[in-house]
């Protein structure tokens, strides 16, 4: 009863949240194909989603700002995804709110009012939520891109095409050709800005580690937060891999990386594993953590942020996917042939064994070694 209830309820809200919106659309002039860059001064890109998406924006970031020198770009997104900006200059203005919350429509009242030619919806697939918040920093004449609507793509100017098996990096450079740009995928991820003095206490932090690595032993990344239920791999498989790697690969250490709120299973993880094991440095900013993950001979990590973040600085990954074929095709490695497990189930990744990880492990490192050397270190 609850559930049907709650259904009419959302049904309701969609219904009194889109009719204003079509009723705005049907003011607005004719749509737009595309602009000349000379013409574009100020951009609003919203991208309301959390850390990964953010990363993997990182290039197209990098090549609007190549496409438009002289455009002031001002970023409007979520408290979480606004980490990865800190100190960033890829934009010029970053504006951290949350939907409909506190503040919200003065930040958008005062963005628009400065004027705006142009707003870039990244959040992909259908949102009330963006669609209403471009339509309304458009204010009926802007020009409105995005990509990947379906029943919402009739809202913008452009819709760029996103059929679920490419890479999100990939995908979200095909907005650029609204102004002539550049919308082939990115090469790579682009690393996170990292302050110098940053910089310098996890590259220390690094060189005492590789003291302990001996022999031909390698640099692990053990990532032990998942973010959701439905993406945690078990603290004890976790403990199992990690004394399966040091058996397999003698003279190697695991860093263990945490959430700050889940220190605690990574400090029990890395004593149950041994003394090889040790947990990140505690009050590193998110660019600590991802400098630190650059400095690893190769991550383990469920398919949360860190597997993004650590391919932005050539860190081999090996990931761990619910069966979801999307997802997958989305979120996979970026840049990697191999280093994707995927559990036999649709809500969880509990049927991913430490062998399997193992396996492709040494899949990841031989494909790795195949390749010209690459510097993945912290200093990027």
């Amino acid at each position: 009863m609850w559930d049907l209830a709650l259904d009419k309820c959302n049904r309701f809200y969609k219904t009194l949240v889109r009719v204003p919106a079509r009723v705005a659309w049907g003011r607005r002039g004719p749509r737009v194909a595309s602009m000349s860059p000379e013409k574009i001064r100020r951009v609003t890109i919203l991208l309301m989603e959390r850390i990964g998406d953010m990363v993997v924006a990182l290039p197209l970031f990098e090549r609007l700002r190549q496409t438009l020198p002289h455009a002031h770009l001002t970023l409007i997104t979520t408290p979480l995804a606004a980490q990865v900006m800190q100190d960033d200059r890829r934009v010029d203005e970053l504006i951290v709110t949350r939907y409909f919350k506190n503040d919200f429509w003065e930040k958008l009242s005062a963005v628009r009012d400065r004027g705006i030619d142009v707003v870039i919806d990244l959040n992909d697939k259908d949102s009330n939520s963006a669609v209403v918040t471009s339509m309304f920093l458009a204010n009926r004449h802007t020009p409105m891109i995005t990509l990947g609507k379906g029943r919402f793509g009739h809202f913008y100017d452009a819709n760029y095409p996103h059929d679920g098996q490419t890479t999100i990096a990939a995908a979200l450079m095909r907005p650029l050709r609204f102004f002539g740009g550049d919308g082939s995928a990115p090469a790579r991820l682009s690393p996170l800005f990292t302050l110098p003095d940053v910089r310098e206490r996890v590259e220390s932090w690094i060189t005492q580690m590789r003291q302990q690595v001996s022999g031909d032993g390698l640099m692990f990344g053990l990532n032990v937060s998942a973010g959701e239920p439905q993406r945690v791999w078990s603290a004890s498989n976790f403990v199992l891999l990690g004394q399966v790697l040091h058996r397999r690969f003698p003279g190697s250490c695991c860093v263990i990386i945490c959430a700050p709120a889940e220190r605690a299973t990574a400090v029990a993880v890395a004593e149950t594993i041994g003394r090889t094991a040790v947990v990140l440095p505690e009050g590193l900013s998110l660019q600590g953590v991802a400098a630190l993950i650059g400095g690893l001979d190769l991550l383990v990590s469920s398919d949360t942020a860190p597997v993004h973040i650590a391919r932005a600085y050539l860190t081999p990954v090996v990931a761990l996917y619910r069966d979801h074929s999307d997802n997958l095709a989305e979120w996979r490695p970026y840049g990697q042939r191999r280093g994707a497990v995927v559990s036999s189930e649709a809500n969880g990744i509990t049927t991913i064994t430490a062998d399997m990880v193992i396996q492709e492990i040494e899949a990841v490192l031989a494909e790795s070694s195949a390749r010209p050397l690459e510097s993945t270190g912290a200093s990027h």
